[in-house]
């Protein structure tokens, strides 16, 4: 085989050097299908006491080898230049992407905060709610022994009554 006189750097277009990767891909295929088959020809040539031919495939067998090396490196070196050819459009992706990517981390770190401090809040609202709670059972439970201590059995005060009293009497003093 002639390996062709192009270096892997050089630039090609793509349709171009698909077409060469084939090929190549094509011509190691064919001398690994000669390889195999060389060792039933070199026997049917010794049968046939065939000694031109004998000299012939001994020779092949020798070169082979490196044909089938230098084969091989040449689709390596094709598909590197292919695949590095395929390398400024994934790096221009991968900047847009990362620019891209900014603001939106921006905007999840500011949410995060935004988030905590509002599960701050509502930790220190039910904290609240739940002392407040605390303190008016405390409270009935006070207001019932009072009334059980004169004898008087307390009635439950409705809730409406409770904000009247409060909204008319117990508003704190203006300062």
């Amino acid at each position: 085989m002639a390996e062709p006189q192009m270096s892997a750097e050089t630039n090609v277009a793509e349709s171009g050097l698909l077409e060469q990767i084939s090929a190549t891909e094509a011509e190691l295929h064919k001398l690994e299908v000669e390889r195999e088959q060389l060792p039933g020809q070199i026997q049917r040539a010794a049968q046939d006491a065939d000694a031109e031919a004998l000299a012939a495939l001994r020779r092949r067998v020798d070169d082979l080898p490196l044909h089938i090396f230098a084969t091989r490196a040449w689709l390596l070196r094709l598909k590197i230049t292919r695949t590095e050819s395929e390398l400024p459009e994934a790096e221009a992706e991968f900047q847009a992407a990362n620019t891209s990517l900014a603001p939106i981390s921006e905007r999840l770190q500011a949410l995060r905060a935004e988030y905590d401090a509002a599960v701050s809040r509502q930790s220190r609202a039910k904290s609240r709610r739940h002392d407040l709670q605390t303190h008016a059972g405390e409270l009935k439970r006070e207001l019932q022994q009072l009334m059980l201590a004169q004898n008087v059995v307390a009635a439950p005060v409705p809730r409406s009554a409770i904000q009247t009293a409060r909204s008319l009497f117990l508003k704190p003093p203006r300062v």
